[in-house]
């Protein structure tokens, strides 16, 4: 016998001590990834939720867009007088104004009946959202997305026109 750390003995103990730290250095890997995985959180609902304050900003923008508009006393009061001319006028005014500012899909100005009275090219393809511009038809500010027919969204803000109590219209 050559001692107690014969060869066998040797080799054995490299072997575990190998194998020790193979399995230590595996745990502190591990644990490392498991602590960033946590530090950087659900990082979907993050970014679901960055987008909804995306979406409400816009809305909120659209909405106060869409009330200094309904604000006009030209707007009402062409509404009012159902005076096409006057109406067509503060159409073109308007989209000369909005165009540089805020670039918008269509705006839309409807009379009490959901007839338009007033809007941009291409708004017939917001005619399917009839129903939902029906609340803003009875008095109430809307801001919302919707889901139209063609499965695009858009963001929409409506609000009435009113001359004092009576509402002559709204804008959309």
């Amino acid at each position: 016998m050559a001692g107690f750390w014969n060869l066998r003995r040797r080799i054995l103990f490299a072997i575990v001590l190998l194998l020790v730290l193979t399995v230590g250095s595996t745990m502190v890997v591990l644990d490392r990834k498991m602590r960033d995985a946590a530090a950087r959180g659900d990082y979907l609902k993050k970014h679901m939720n960055r987008y909804e304050s995306y979406q409400v900003a816009l809305g909120n923008s659209l909405l106060a867009t869409a009330q200094v508009v309904a604000r006009d006393r030209d707007l009402a009061e062409g509404l009012l007088a159902e005076d096409q001319p006057r109406l067509e006028l503060f159409r073109r005014q308007l989209l000369g104004e909005l165009e540089a500012a805020l670039p918008l899909d269509a705006f839309l100005i409807y009379d009490n009946y959901l007839h338009v009275a007033a809007g941009t090219d291409g708004a017939e393809k917001f005619d399917a959202a009839a129903k939902l511009f029906a609340e803003a038809a009875r008095g109430k500010v809307l801001s919302a997305p919707a889901l139209l027919p063609n499965l695009q969204v858009y963001q929409v803000a409506a609000v009435p026109v009113q001359i004092g109590e009576q509402q002559v219209g709204f804008v959309v």
